[in-house]
């Protein structure tokens, strides 16, 4: 058996060793060598505005190019205790705490 890795060792160690420095080659010249690809400044859309918040875009345009803005001021920044949970259909589902209600609800 010793033999036989012998020899199979013989047979592979060019080859391990031509892949080795294959790889280093190519590391080496996606690390250093390889220029970064040219991003363009110029944005897509014509209308582009950096300086407003990304939620104040209500659509867009895709055919003229465009960002439909919302009117500045008219839409405010509610907080958590402004919102409020209505009652409707939510609540039928309560309703039904057992599982076996649950089972026939769903599997009938």
């Amino acid at each position: 058996m010793v033999e036989l890795a012998a020899i199979v060792w013989h047979y592979v160690r060019p080859w391990f060793w031509s892949i080795m420095v294959i790889c280093l080659a190519l590391t080496i010249y996606d690390l250093y060598i390889k220029e970064e690809p040219k991003r363009h400044k110029e944005s897509y859309w014509l209308n582009e505005d950096p300086t407003r918040d990304v939620t104040d875009i209500s659509g867009l345009d895709y055919d003229n190019r465009l960002i439909i803005y919302r009117p500045q001021g008219e839409y405010s920044k509610r907080s958590i205790r402004d919102i409020t949970i209505s009652k409707g259909v939510a609540d039928d589902w309560y309703d039904i705490s057992d599982y076996y209600d649950l089972y026939e609800y769903y599997h009938d």
